[in-house]
């Protein structure tokens, strides 16, 4: 896509120095993993991702900017779908699970917002229940 570019965390203090230059007072971040994609997404869970990283830094350096987390395991997929996928068909309750861990390690990195752009139904659901669990 024209004028969209990815920056890696050495970079990110670079970016984020102009973006609050600017006055633009929120982020979004979605994440391509270091690591090989897997079937199950794992990268978008991992506590040490990229996308958990990212906040975390963002938030140690520029505590006022409103970080926006993508929601999603389409990246991290070796498959590029949402969610997990056996015998050709969608688990929807295997990956509900999975994004909510999703959701819970990118509030714990310290996440404003979750922006929920996965497909799977219940999501919200699964995710508050995730967070009340984890008492984030």
């Amino acid at each position: 896509m024209p004028n969209v570019y990815q920056y890696s965390l050495d970079r990110l203090n670079e970016e984020l120095d102009e973006v609050t230059s600017l006055g633009i007072p929120s982020v979004i971040f979605f994440g391509i993993p270091k690591k090989k994609k897997d079937a199950v997404g794992s990268g978008a869970y991992d506590e040490h991702g990229i996308v958990q990283e990212a906040i975390r830094q963002t938030k140690a350096n520029y505590p006022d900017l409103i970080v926006i987390a993508d929601t999603c395991m389409c990246e991290y997929t070796d498959h590029g779908h949402c969610g997990v996928i056996h015998d050709g068909d969608v688990d929807n309750d295997e990956s509900l699970t999975l994004l909510a861990q999703t959701a819970v390690s990118q509030a714990e990195a310290g996440a404003d917002i979750i922006a929920p752009s996965n497909m799977m139904d219940g999501f919200v659901a699964a995710s508050a229940r995730g967070a009340r669990r984890s008492r984030v």
